[in-house]
């Protein structure tokens, strides 16, 4: 009878996996375990999630203590998800456009 239980059990955690719903939960979820893990220093202010049909992903969007938005994308409509773009994860470069060594690139 137990094996039954965890039988039907997983096959309607399958069935949801197909569901808006808990298609939503689980990026939400997968967005705050990366914010913490990769961003635990950074005062970051859950603001909302949205589904980019184009792109066929989901755009997470934090705002910062200066007031700026900061939107991770992350692919796939099932689980497991996967952090496709961290704006905060980005390599620090130069100003590109400074005027201080001559002609602009």
């Amino acid at each position: 009878m137990a094996k039954r239980k965890y039988l039907l059990l997983a096959v309607l955690l399958v069935l949801l996996q197909f569901t808006p719903i808990m298609q939503q939960a689980e990026v939400r979820l997968t967005a705050t375990v990366y914010m913490v893990v990769k961003h635990h220093d950074k005062q970051l202010e859950y603001k909302g999630m949205e589904f980019d049909p184009h792109f066929g992903e989901y755009m997470v969007t934090y705002q910062n203590e200066n007031g700026q938005n900061v939107s991770l994308s992350i692919r796939s409509k099932h689980f497991p998800f996967a952090i496709i773009y961290d704006p905060l994860d980005q390599p620090m470069q130069e100003e590109v456009f400074s005027n201080k060594g001559g002609s602009q690139p």
